[in-house]
């Protein structure tokens, strides 16, 4: 007989086609289609936007703990804004532009885009889990540039666990953050 076409069960996050006379589940394929992605221009803008409006609120809480952190004398050798500044070879005022440039275009725009294949259940992990990604990131290229060394560990050990924990904190609300505004998108 004749093959027809049809669209299988939902699978977790992904839809698969598939090709079968008496319909198949996700498992007996044994391949996923790729990640859902916004199909019109305004919707992935949308999504986009977002991800940016998220990345600023996630960049101006973790510039609230950093300040509280050098406030309060907690390892003051560890300036990221001094460090972007310096590798820039510009003002400290260009490194803060700098630093909510990163968070919200680079980091914010950059969840929106990978949103769907960062693994994880519900945005605020997908977020925890792209801080702890940015944070590798800033340990194995941006620290040694900066002159801080592989994972920071020129300044001890601290300044690898207190990066990594300012990064979750910013993933948490670069997620939760970017799940309320898609709540407010899907809405409108």
């Amino acid at each position: 007989g004749a093959f027809s076409y049809s669209i299988s069960t939902y699978c977790g996050t992904h839809h698969i086609l598939s090709q079968s006379k008496r319909g198949a589940s996700c498992g007996d394929i044994g391949f996923r289609s790729p990640p859902r992605l916004p199909k019109r221009k305004d919707e992935i803008m949308d999504h986009i936007k977002s991800g940016m409006i998220a990345g600023f609120a996630a960049t101006f809480v973790l510039s609230v703990m950093m300040i509280m952190k050098t406030v309060v004398g907690i390892m003051p050798e560890l300036d990221v804004i001094h460090m972007i500044a310096g590798m820039l070879g510009a003002s400290v005022f260009a490194g803060w532009v700098a630093h909510f440039v990163l968070g919200t275009v680079v980091w914010g725009g950059g969840f929106a885009v990978l949103n769907d294949a960062i693994p994880g259940q519900g945005q605020i992990v997908k977020g925890i889990a792209f801080g702890v990604a940015a944070w590798l990131l800033m340990m194995i290229a941006v620290m040694p540039m900066a002159g801080a060394g592989f994972f920071g560990l020129n300044m001890g050990i601290a300044a690898p666990v207190m990066t990594l924990m300012l990064h979750i904190v910013f993933g948490a609300v670069l997620g939760w953050v970017y799940m309320k505004q898609t709540q407010k998108s899907a809405l409108a």
